[in-house]
C-alpha cells in the first residue's frame, strides 16, 4: 500500500486541520503549534525525507483479567446497568472509569450512580 509523496506546494495549500492530520505521515509530532510554525515544521520534514511515525509510539492497551465474580456480575441477565455498577463497586472495582469501560457506560453516569450509592451506604450503617 503505497501513498503519494506529499510536496511542499501541497502543504502550503492545506488548511490548518489538514496539516494536523498530515503530521504522523511526515513523522512530525503535533504540539499545538500555530499554523505558520506548523507549516515550517512540515515543510522541513517534507524536504528532509519525512519518515512516518510508527504505530509503536502509541501505547498498546493492556488486557486486564477480572475475577470470576466480576464476570458473573457483568453477565447477569437480571441486573440493570446501575445494579451492575453497584455490584462491581462492592466487588472491589472502585474506579468509575474502569466500571464505565466494563459496563459500556458514560463516566458521568457511573460517577452519579456510585456517588448516590456511597451516600446511601453512609446514611444506613450496616446492622
Amino acid at each position: 500500500m503505497s501513498k503519494k509523496k506529499i510536496t511542499v506546494e501541497q502543504i502550503e495549500k492545506m488548511t490548518y486541520q489538514q496539516m494536523i492530520k498530515l503530521c504522523p505521515q511526515l513523522g512530525v509530532k503535533y504540539t499545538y503549534q500555530k499554523k505558520d510554525e506548523l507549516l515550517q515544521v512540515l515543510t522541513e520534514a517534507c524536504e528532509n525525507g519525512a519518515t512516518p511515525i510508527e504505530a509503536e509510539s502509541k501505547e498498546q492497551p493492556t488486557e486486564i483479567e477480572y475475577s470470576e465474580e466480576v464476570m458473573e456480575i457483568l453477565d447477569h441477565p437480571k441486573l440493570n446497568k446501575s445494579d451492575k455498577m453497584r455490584e462491581l463497586y462492592d466487588a472491589g472495582i472502585t474506579k468509575p472509569a474502569e466500571i464505565a469501560k466494563l459496563t459500556n457506560s458514560h463516566y458521568s453516569f457511573v460517577y452519579t450512580v456510585l456517588s448516590k450509592y456511597r451516600s446511601q451506604k453512609k446514611e444506613k450503617p450496616s446492622e
